[in-house]
């Protein structure tokens, strides 16, 4: 199972482990999965997530960790950039926090968005990735030009969340004539440095 990031944040608005556990399923299915579920998340629980992430997967390739938390201190937070920054290649990180829940720019650069809803499920693609796709590339090329020039990060990383959702389908990978250049753009887009623009385009191209 391929992940083209290794952590991803979501806010909703009231966290509890079932809240949780739904966002989870709407997160790619196959991988191991290990749940830490603390209220208010400190400075000792960033040492046990650290442990926990050394950990090496008993089944497949990837240990998804799935936090749920209600606050967490800043102290916490500068802790958690090092295995943020620096995780162990088997590790990836999905964080379940609330909407109104304030986060350092520092922490919040760290992470790759989660988009999606605790209502929708991993077997409905991202409406904005599939319009897109429905598209001609000049259309696409278009619509690249209004959403980079107003700026509109949450159409980029629906795009490239429902571009990661897709290749994590064998049978669909199988199909793509240009799936090298698929996987290239889902791995840099919306990473720091990035030309997005450059890169959507390479996508208008290349679906």
């Amino acid at each position: 199972m391929m992940l083209t990031h290794h952590a991803f944040i979501c806010r909703i608005p009231t966290v509890s482990l079932d809240a949780v556990k739904k966002v989870r399923n709407s997160f790619l299915p196959g991988l191991e999965t290990d749940y830490i579920s603390i209220d208010a998340f400190g400075i000792d629980d960033v040492r046990t997530l650290t442990e926990k992430a050394f950990v090496k997967p008993r089944d497949g390739e990837t240990l998804l960790m799935v936090v749920g938390l209600k606050s967490i201190t800043v102290e916490a937070q500068q802790a958690l950039l090092k295995i943020l920054e620096e995780p162990p290649s088997s590790t990836a990180f999905l964080f379940v926090v609330p909407e109104s829940l304030h986060l350092l720019p520092t922490t919040l650069s760290r992470f790759l968005k989660h988009p999606y809803t605790t209502e929708i499920k991993s077997n409905n693609p991202l409406p904005e990735y599939e319009e897109f796709k429905k598209m001609s590339p000049s259309d696409r090329i278009a619509l690249i030009g209004v959403k980079t020039t107003a700026k509109d990060n949450l159409w980029v990383e629906a795009i490239k969340f429902g571009l990661q959702q897709e290749l994590t389908k064998p049978s669909k990978v199988q199909t793509m004539k240009n799936a090298a250049t698929l996987y290239f753009v889902a791995e840099h887009l919306q990473t720091r440095g990035a030309g997005n623009k450059m890169l959507l385009e390479e996508l208008a191209f290349s679906l």
